[in-house]
This record gives structure tokens, C-alpha cells and sequence, in this order.
């Protein structure tokens, strides 16, 4: 995904949970930026690394960078990841 649609994912994610959801913006862009990047890499690389019994969204949480990993709520992740995916998909 190129740079310019991680930033839009960016964007939508943040307009979503900060400004519809109302959430404490407690992550500022660059930390939102290194999650979007983390989303790209690890669907880039998922197909070497999962091992028989390794699931999605344990690699996902493994690889998510500090401070989104343990600062951004399961459905914050999900949305993240959920944005990425519609960009990547051509719906957003």
C-alpha cells in the first residue's frame, strides 16, 4: 500500500474513533502511522511467518508497535485493521 493510502486509512480510522466515537485521542499520528505501517507489513509477510496453529490475530498483536499495542482498545485494532483492508480493497 503506498504511502498516501496509509495516510488516508489514518485519517478515516482517527475521524472515526476520535471525532464519531468520541475516544480520548490518546496516541498522536506518528503512533497511529507506525500501526498502519504494522498492519501493511504483517499482511506483506504473513504467509511466511505463521506457523501451523498460529492465528491472524495473535501475529497481528505480536506486531503491532508500543504504544498502539497496549494503548489501543481490541476494537480500536480492529478498526485500524478494518480501515486498512477497505483502502487496500478499493472502498475507501
Amino acid at each position: 500500500m503506498s504511502e498516501t493510502d496509509k495516510i488516508d486509512v489514518l485519517r478515516q480510522f482517527a475521524r472515526r474513533v476520535y471525532g464519531e466515537l468520541g475516544a480520548t485521542a490518546d496516541l498522536n499520528t506518528a503512533n497511529l502511522k507506525a500501526a498502519i505501517d504494522s498492519i501493511d507489513d504483517t499482511f506483506n509477510s504473513l504467509a511466511s511467518t505463521l506457523t501451523q496453529g498460529q492465528t491472524v490475530e495473535i501475529n497481528f498483536n505480536a506486531n503491532f508497535p508500543e504504544p498502539f499495542k497496549s494503548t489501543a482498545t481490541v476494537p480500536q485494532k480492529a478498526l485500524a485493521l478494518a480501515y486498512w483492508a477497505m483502502k487496500r480493497g478499493g472502498l475507501i
